[in-house]
């Protein structure tokens, strides 16, 4: 069970890691929220999840503040 649990945390972190890639370089806000459902595959990501979502949108107000 421990090698599953750490195998998901990985996939998570390099999830945030390549989505705050995209979401430093596009704008606007929905181009980058597609541009990360179409290369990235993280589950969460995939099947809609408003929380994600809202946390990519934080994300990319703080990256793209001007």
């Amino acid at each position: 069970m421990g090698a599953v649990k750490g195998w998901l945390m990985d996939l998570e972190q390099k999830f945030w890691e390549d989505a705050d890639e995209i979401l430093k370089k596009t704008q606007p806000w929905e181009d980058a929220l597609a541009e990360v459902k179409e290369k990235l595959t993280y589950p969460a990501i995939a099947e809609d999840n408003d929380v994600i979502e809202d946390q990519l949108s934080e994300r990319w107000g703080e990256y793209n503040l001007t």
